[in-house]
């Protein structure tokens, strides 16, 4: 009968049409949508077409494969330099600069010293950078290049005192002290 015919030809329609749509209804009238929610299988927010041979994927940034599961490693293609470390994100990288190496890329080397770091000046003397030479500027009582010698000590309150440490690693050491008093009429003992 002409419906029999019918359910057969639809049957086997439906099922040659069926590798690659997914079809619903009695006589498998109504295709189905391959993306719609709960059927979909893309995966990180990427989008989904239908098309004639099933769904297909157009992935977010930074994320590849059939289904856009896998999350793309940028530091396979990356240009950090220096020594930085890559740190893979999603859609890009981000590099880590080693210690006084900056920019995007760690591309941009650190100063070069100022003469006042290599000084070494001593004895809390601060340093002035003159025409890329270092000055120490030696405080009251210090002489040398880098104040690093004692020259005088003096002794303006009862509380003041001179203390010499490591003696013993000196190799030789001349002390001269010279001693007056604050008052015109005073006497020393």
């Amino acid at each position: 009968t002409f419906k029999t015919k019918y359910l057969y030809f639809s049957l086997l329609l439906s099922l040659s049409v069926s590798l690659a749509l997914s079809l619903s209804g009695l006589l498998c009238e109504e295709e189905e949508d391959v993306c719609s929610p709960g059927r979909n299988p893309c995966q990180q927010h990427s989008t989904c077409s239908s098309t004639t041979t099933g769904p297909r994927c157009v992935c977010a940034p930074g994320f590849v494969g059939d289904d856009c599961s896998v999350n793309y490693d940028e530091c396979e293609d990356q240009d950090c330099q220096n020594g930085a470390v890559c740190v893979d994100q999603v859609d890009g990288y981000t590099c880590t600069c080693p210690q006084g190496y900056s920019g995007e890329l760690c591309e941009v080397p650190p100063p070069p010293p100022s003469p006042c770091e290599r000084a070494r000046c001593q004895n809390s003397a601060p340093c002035v950078d003159r025409a890329s030479t270092a000055l120490c500027q030696c405080l009251p009582g210090f002489e040398g290049v880098r104040c690093e010698k004692l020259v005088s000590v003096n002794f303006v309150n009862r509380d003041s005192y001179l203390q010499l440490s490591d003696l013993k690693n000196w190799p030789q050491a001349n002390i001269t002290l010279q001693v007056s008093t604050a008052e015109d009429n005073g006497i020393l003992l």
